[in-house]
C-alpha cells in the first residue's frame, strides 16, 4: 500500500528538519569545543531556558538569552571571553583583603571576579538598581558562593533621594537619561545614595577599588564620592562614552579632568600592562583605569609609560 503524497511529503520534510538539527548540533559542538580550547570558557551546561557558562578560573555565570538579560555575557559564548584586557588588569590590581565597590554591577561579571580576588578577608559592595538585572546578579552570586558580595538595589548618585531610571526594550543598560533614539522603554523609580553616605552609614574603613559602568552618570557618582576619593584614594575603573556623558551635559574630558584634579593619572589596559594616556582630548569610548600618584610605587610593575 502506497502512502498518500501528503504523507510522503511530511515524512521528507521531517527528515530534512532532523538532518538540519543534527547539522546544527554538530556545528555547535565544534564551535564551542574550539572556544573552550582558545578562550576563557571551561564548560557550558545547558538547561531549560538558560545555560551555565563556567570559566577556567572557576567563575560561573547564568546565561539566559531568551530573557534578554545580561547582554554583556553574549560575547563569552560568541568569542570565548569578555573584556579580556580589562579582566586581566582587574585580577592583578585587586588583592586579598581588599574592599571593592561595583557601581552598575549588572549580571555580576566584575563583582564575582573581584569576589574571587579579595577572598574571605575582603568585601565587594555591588550596586544594581534594575530589578530584573538585580535578580540575575543575585543568582550568579549564589551560583559562585560569593558570600563576600553585599548587594544593594539602590543607584549610587550625588546624593540620597529618588530618581527615574529608563530601560530601553532592546538592551539591559538603564540610565537616568533616555537616549533620543530609544523609542520604546520602561521607566522605574529607584532610590539613590551617595557613596560617601553609604560608606559612613556602614562604617566601611577602607575602599581600595571602584568599578563604575552607569551609562553617563559616572560624574554624578564621583561627586558623591569626593570624601572616599580624598580619604582612601581607591583605584578607579570607569567606562567613559561620549554619547552617554552628553545626556548629562558634560564631556568625557570634564569627567577625566575632575578625577585628575584629585591627584590621579589615567591609563588603559594593553598587553597585561597599564599604559599612561598622554592626551586626554579626543579619546575613544573606552574603559579607563585611574591610579592615584601616591600608589605609583605600589603598582610600578604594571605601569607602562
Amino acid at each position: 500500500m502506497k502512502l498518500p503524497v501528503s504523507a510522503l511529503l511530511q515524512s521528507k520534510l521531517k527528515s530534512i528538519a532532523l538532518k538540519r538539527r543534527v547539522s546544527a548540533m554538530q556545528f555547535s559542538y565544534r564551535y564551542f569545543t574550539e572556544l573552550c580550547a582558545i578562550g576563557d570558557i571551561n564548560e557550558i551546561r545547558f538547561a531549560e531556558g538558560s545555560a551555565i557558562i563556567g570559566l577556567k578560573d572557576g567563575r560561573r555565570y547564568e546565561f539566559a538569552p531568551l530573557e534578554g538579560t545580561a547582554s554583556g555575557l553574549f560575547s563569552i559564548p560568541i568569542i570565548g571571553s569578555f573584556e579580556k584586557k580589562e579582566t586581566e588588569i582587574v585580577a592583578k590590581l585587586v588583592e586579598r583583603g581588599d574592599v571593592c565597590i561595583d557601581v552598575g554591577a549588572n549580571f555580576g561579571y566584575y563583582a564575582i571576579l573581584m569576589s574571587f580576588a579579595v577572598g574571605e578577608r575582603g568585601m565587594v559592595y555591588a550596586f544594581e538598581p534594575l530589578p530584573h538585572t538585580l535578580d540575575i546578579l543575585k543568582r550568579n552570586i549564589d551560583l559562585n558562593h560569593s558570600y563576600n558580595v553585599n548587594v544593594d538595589g539602590r543607584a549610587l548618585d550625588e546624593a540620597s533621594g529618588t530618581k527615574e531610571i529608563f530601560l530601553p526594550d532592546i538592551g539591559i543598560s538603564g540610565s537616568f537619561k533616555l537616549h533620543r533614539y530609544k523609542r520604546s522603554f520602561n521607566q522605574f523609580s529607584v532610590k539613590t545614595v551617595s557613596l560617601d553616605e553609604y560608606v559612613d552609614e556602614n562604617s566601611i574603613s577602607r575602599v581600595n577599588f571602584i568599578k563604575a559602568d552607569i551609562e553617563g552618570a559616572e560624574l554624578l557618582m564621583l561627586k558623591g564620592a569626593r570624601g572616599v576619593l580624598k580619604r582612601f584614594k581607591p583605584i578607579l575603573f570607569l567606562e567613559i562614552q561620549e554619547r552617554s556623558t552628553k545626556l548629562f551635559g558634560y564631556t568625557p574630558q570634564q569627567l577625566i579632568e575632575m578625577v585628575l584634579s584629585q591627584g590621579y593619572e589615567i591609563f588603559w589596559a594593553n598587553e597585561g600592562m597599564l599604559v599612561r594616556v598622554g592626551d586626554v582630548h579626543a579619546l575613544p569610548d573606552y574603559n579607563f583605569f585611574f591610579i592615584h600618584k601616591d600608589d605609583f610605587e605600589k603598582h610600578a610593575g604594571l605601569l607602562s609609560h
